[in-house]
């Protein structure tokens, strides 16, 4: 997408984007339950095999939340509430399982097997208390989970690099983790892509199955959802639709993969199609983790344009901003900076409301 057109399709979302009549915040956090990097160990090992653990800033710092990362946000929103007298609401879009690496080696990776994040957390000490704190923080009205997916990760791109034998992804499934670059392959996070019918059909199931979990797991049903990487087609949407998910949190541009390579399709806020789905587009950004530019000025502007246009401001901000399991220094410039933020947007815009992404449908 050039520079141009970028900027065409960005103020023709906001144009065509559903209007309110008051000021809305949306805050969507993806990722919470996966495991991403394991361990500083496990990032040190990696690193010493020259293995491209650095590149990208989720590889990185990204890591299962622990039960302190949730107690942290918590008690800033607890104070923002105290100070301010406003709720701030978060929608937290978990992956609801992770790869069962004993499994997967037993069957000499011949087959893929997953573990529910309620057994990730038993396997890390410091995370057996999130759900109970998840659940405290949605009973305080602060949380709101929603689904993200099963598992994020291509499983059958990933299977095949194992039974390959790749060297950079046999050497991280041996420090219990897929996250790595490695040059030539493609992008090894978008669970709902394929590279061929076979593998589009085992789609579906993993939908289902991750929506069963959700349920079982958060004792309700998720009312959107938000695709890795942004990579959905309409057979996704139509699995989605069948198990009574209809919204679809997302960003301007939506891939759609096909063995042929990318399809772009482009969104606004409050858009629907003519087969029921509705879509969300995030228009505002926070992810401090990822490089050290402005974001609470940025953010700000990125609002401000939103409310211009009487749009809600739906703000991407992901999990790798806000744990602390690989860089303590990670989580506590995160949660400082988002009070910062939403303290400005308290203090400019006094009478914001903050919704979750369901409560905007």
């Amino acid at each position: 997408m050039s520079s141009l057109n970028g900027k065409y399709q960005y103020y023709k979302s906001l144009l065509n984007g559903k209007r309110y009549s008051k000021r809305l915040v949306v805050l969507e956090s993806d990722d919470w339950g996966s495991i991403r990097m394991p361990s500083i160990a496990d990032y040190g090992y990696l690193k010493s095999k020259n293995i491209d653990v650095d590149s990208n800033p989720f590889n990185r710092l990204d890591t299962l939340e622990k039960n302190s990362d949730i107690e942290e946000l918590l008690g800033m929103f607890e104070k923002i509430k105290e100070e301010t007298g406003k709720t701030v609401r978060f929608t937290m879009n978990f992956v609801m399982a992770n790869p069962d690496f004993t499994k997967i080696k037993e069957s000499d990776f011949e087959c893929y097997s997953y573990q529910p994040i309620k057994e990730t957390y038993l396997d890390y000490h410091d995370s057996l208390g999130v759900l109970k704190n998840v659940t405290k923080g949605m009973n305080s009205g602060f949380f709101r989970p929603q689904f993200h997916a099963r598992e994020h990760v291509n499983v059958d791109l990933w299977m095949g690099l194992l039974r390959e034998g790749n060297p950079d992804f046999v050497q991280a499934f041996e420090a219990k983790t897929f996250a790595i670059t490695s040059k030539g392959i493609p992008n090894i996070w978008e669970a709902y892509s394929y590279s061929s019918d076979y593998s589009r059909s085992s789609i579906p199931n993993s939908i289902e199955s991750g929506i069963q979990l959700f349920n079982s797991t958060f004792g309700f049903l998720s009312e959107t959802t938000i695709a890795p990487v942004g990579v959905w087609d309409d057979n996704v949407e139509k699995t989605f639709r069948a198990n009574s998910i209809f919204t679809f949190q997302g960003f301007l541009v939506q891939k759609l993969n096909s063995p042929e390579g990318y399809e772009k399709r482009y969104h606004f806020n409050g858009e629907k199609s003519a087969e029921g789905s509705t879509y969300l587009v995030r228009n505002a950004y926070f992810e401090p983790a990822t490089s050290s530019i402005d974001w609470v000025n940025n953010c700000m502007k990125q609002i401000k344009r939103a409310f211009l246009f009487d749009n809600p401001a739906i703000i991407s901000t992901h999990r790798v901003n806000y744990v602390s399991r690989i860089s303590i220094d990670n989580r506590e410039r995160g949660v400082k900076q988002l009070k910062t933020l939403l303290l400005a947007i308290i203090h400019k815009w006094p009478d914001v409301e903050f919704v979750f992404s369901d409560e905007l449908v």
